[in-house]
């Protein structure tokens, strides 16, 4: 006996469209059997795809219908192990479009064949065997080098890792065996190795269509390794590289890059890091981008001063106010005719006064701003604060 039990292949978010149809699986299944055990034969014919009398509507329904409970937990099984990473990869639209299309594909191939070669006609067709076999032919043609666990009883058990190619490959190749035994004996009944196979082959032909991602070796190893709880600090520098080449937003990659950057070639590799991330990454992990800006010198040129505005505020917010006020320092220095300029002299004389109490900065961020932009909207409120600075300076002495 072999059954895989864990791709090392770790997919992001929740699998919502996966979710979905385990638990429209569910729902059906319990619908339509006798105490959660076997189908009953009202719902057999009337939702089943059945070879003598194929309709269009049962083309979809027969994805639904499970003979028995083996059947459906069978199904379940391995719907979920590999459509989390195929549907994290594809998305949900092309997700549930190899879904539906390899299970039709193939139940109309089984039809086909049914009424074509099977001494008896008429056999239902049942099952979401064939939009399995299409999910996992996607993940054969995304994840080829992805580990596969498995776990074994001969005599003993125990288990072992495999590339996902021979684990589907096995499959597949059981299924060919299967079919051809089931055409010279002209049998009909049992395993749609037919529907497994055109599925399967659906979902690997969808894949290579619509020019799906393909996994490298070496990232399938590094997924491997992220797979375990491991920690960053322990990966490779070119391993790390790997990752952000597969996931250029994954911020503990990006934390562990930062870290190691001493460099100059280090330092490119992080800018090109970076700058793959882009602007969204200031959303995500404000406090990275504002490190990679404040202590590892970072490129500028990869945000707009719109960004670094945010970035500030969101700084300033945090209580960040030193890494806010280096930011808006930068900003008027590599965009000093930004129509944002005008705020941020006001802003970082706002934080040199209020968190730290420098008069001279501050005032000289506002005799910047009034020099800058003599018709500034913000006048009368700088205006406010200079004489707030200079009173209370007064005061002191």
């Amino acid at each position: 006996m072999l059954i895989p039990y864990k791709v090392d292949n770790p997919s992001k978010g929740i699998p919502q469209i996966t979710l979905g149809l385990i638990i429209a699986n569910i729902l059906v299944y319990a619908a339509t059997t006798t105490n959660f055990l076997v189908i009953n034969d009202e719902a057999l014919l009337k939702w089943a795809y059945l070879s003598g009398q194929p309709s269009l509507i049962s083309l979809f329904t027969h994805l639904f219908l499970h003979i028995n409970i083996f059947h459906f937990v069978g199904n379940m099984y391995f719907l979920w192990l590999f459509s989390r990473s195929v549907e994290g990869r594809l998305g949900p639209t092309a997700f549930l479009l190899i879904y539906f299309i390899a299970g039709i594909a193939g139940g109309l191939v089984q039809g086909i064949f049914i009424r074509t070669f099977a001494a008896e006609q008429g056999i239902p067709i049942l099952g979401a065997s064939g939009a399995i076999m299409g999910v996992m032919g996607a993940y054969l043609y995304m994840f080829p080098w992805s580990r596969v666990h498995v776990f074994y009883w001969f005599f003993l058990p125990g288990t072992f890792e495999v590339m996902a190619f021979w684990v589907i490959g096995s499959y597949f190749l059981l299924d060919v065996i299967g079919g051809l035994i089931s055409g010279l004996a002209k049998a009909s009944k049992g395993v749609g190795n037919l529907a497994h196979l055109f599925g399967l082959i659906t979902g690997f032909l969808f894949c290579k269509a619509i020019r799906a991602k393909r996994d490298t070796e070496a990232l399938s190893n590094v997924k491997a390794t992220l797979s375990n709880p491991a920690d960053f600090s322990e990966m490779s520098y070119w391993n790390l590289l790997t990752v952000l080449g597969a996931e250029p937003d994954n911020i503990e990659a990006l934390k562990t890059l930062m870290d190691r950057a001493g460099g100059e070639a280090k330092k490119e590799s992080l800018d090109r890091a970076m700058r793959s991330a882009g602007p969204d990454l200031i959303q995500k992990a404000p406090a990275l981008v504002a490190d990679y800006l404040t202590s590892k010198n970072g490129d500028m040129e990869i945000y707009q001063p719109k960004h670094i505005l945010k970035l500030a505020s969101i700084m300033k917010a945090e209580g960040r106010h030193e890494d806010a006020l280096r930011l808006y320092e930068m900003l008027v220095q590599c965009f000093p005719n930004s129509e944002d300029a005008e705020m941020v002299f006001f802003r970082m004389a706002q934080i040199q006064w209020d968190q730290f109490k420098d008069a001279t900065a501050a005032l000289s961020s506002l005799y910047k701003m009034q020099s800058h932009f003599p018709n500034s909207s913000l006048s009368s409120t700088a205006q406010t604060l200079r004489r707030d600075i200079q009173k209370s300076s007064k005061n002191q002495k």
